[in-house]
C-alpha cells in the first residue's frame, strides 16, 4: 500500500492588489501596476493509502543480489536461487551441451506426447521459453532501474512540470510492458518444474530399471503415447522402454557386455589368455638376453 499524492495548488496565482486577481493582464493595467504573484503548489493532504500493483520490488527480490544490475546472457549479482537456474538454462542451450542432440533411439510415439518437456523437441522448446522469459524480465527491470535513479525531487517543483520534484512511484505493473516478463516468468516456472520431473521419468524410462532401484527420484509419472514404465521389484530384472530385444539402453548394454565375456566366444578368456602369452615372451627376452650376456663375459 502507498499514498499517490497528487500535486496541487496551495496558494492560487493572485495579484498583489487584489482589485487585479482576474488574471495577469488586469494585475498589470492597475494603477499603479499590481505584481503579479503565480501559484504555489503542495502534495494534496487528502491522499489516502492504496493498493498499487506494483512488482518491481519483489521482481528485484528474487531477481537480483542486494539490488544490483543484472544482464542477460550472464548469471553474475543474481539472487543465490535464480542463479543456479539461469545457468541451468545457459548451459542447456550451449553449443557444448548438445542444444540441438536429438536421442536417435528415442521413442517413436515422441511426437504425440502431451507432457510438456518429455520429448527431445518439446524438452529444448521449454528451456528457451523459460530463458527468454528471464531475459524479459532482466530487460524491463534494467529500464525501471534505471529511470528511478535518474529521478531528482528538487526541479519544478513549484511550477508542477514534469514528475520531477512530485510524488513518484516507477512501477511494473498491468499497464506497463514489463508486466508481460512478470506474468510470462511466473506462468513459466511452473511449467518447467514440471517439464523437469517429466524429463526426469521419460530418461529413467529409456535408460530402464533393475531389479527395483528407482533412479528416477523426483522424476513424475507420464501416461501419453505408451504411458510409464513399471519399476519392478527386487529379482525381477531390468525394465524400461523397449530397445533392440532389451528393457531400456541398460538392458541392451548389459547384454552386448555379456556376450563379449561369456563363454560363446570367451572373448574375455582369450584377452586373459593373449596377456599372459605376453608375460612368458617377456620372460623369455629376458632369459635369453641373461644366456648371451653370460656367454660374451
Amino acid at each position: 500500500r502507498v499514498i499517490t499524492q497528487g500535486c496541487v495548488v496551495n496558494v492560487a496565482a493572485h495579484c498583489s492588489n487584489p482589485a487585479g486577481n482576474a488574471s495577469q493582464s488586469a494585475c498589470s493595467a492597475l494603477t499603479p501596476p499590481g505584481t503579479w504573484i503565480p501559484a504555489t503548489y503542495h502534495f494534496d493532504p487528502t491522499s489516502v493509502n492504496v493498493e498499487v500493483a506494483c512488482a518491481y520490488n519483489r521482481v528485484q527480490q528474487f531477481l537480483t543480489a542486494t539490488g544490483a544490475t543484472v544482464s542477460v546472457g550472464s548469471a553474475t549479482n543474481m539472487q543465490a536461487n535464480m542463479a543456479i537456474l539461469y545457468t541451468l538454462l545457459l548451459n542447456l542451450l550451449s553449443d557444448s551441451y548438445g542444444t540441438k542432440y536429438i536421442d536417435p533411439n528415442e521413442p517413436s510415439g515422441a511426437d504425440d506426447y502431451t507432457e510438456a518437456g518429455r520429448s527431445d523437441v518439446s524438452f529444448r522448446k521449454e528451456t528457451q521459453d523459460m530463458k527468454k522469459a528471464i531475459d524479459d524480465l532482466i530487460v524491463a527491470h534494467g529500464t525501471y532501474k534505471s529511470t528511478i535513479s535518474g529521478h531528482t525531487w528538487t526541479g519544478y517543483f513549484y511550477r508542477n512540470t514534469g514528475t520531477n520534484g512530485k510524488t513518484y512511484l516507477q512501477c511494473i505493473t498491468g499497464s506497463t510492458a514489463g508486466s508481460d516478463g512478470v506474468k510470462s516468468v511466473n506462468a513459466e516456472i511452473t511449467t518447467y518444474r514440471n517439464t523437469v520431473k517429466y524429463r526426469i521419468r521419460e530418461i529413467s524410462n529409456r535408460i530402464g530399471y533393475l531389479n527395483g532401484k528407482d533412479t528416477s527420484s523426483g522424476g513424475q509419472a507420464v501416461s501419453s503415447e505408451g504411458g510409464d514404465v513399471t519399476v519392478g521389484a527386487a529379482g525381477s530384472g531390468f525394465t524400461g522402454y523397449s530397445f533392440n530385444g532389451g528393457n531400456g539402453y541398460a538392458n541392451t548394454i548389459y547384454s552386448h557386455a555379456n556376450f563379449l565375456a561369456g563363454k560363446k566366444i570367451k572373448l574375455l578368456e582369450k584377452i586373459l589368455t593373449a596377456i599372459a602369452d605376453v608375460d612368458t615372451i617377456y620372460d623369455q627376452i629376458t632369459s635369453k638376453r641373461s644366456e648371451y650376456y653370460e656367454y660374451n663375459q
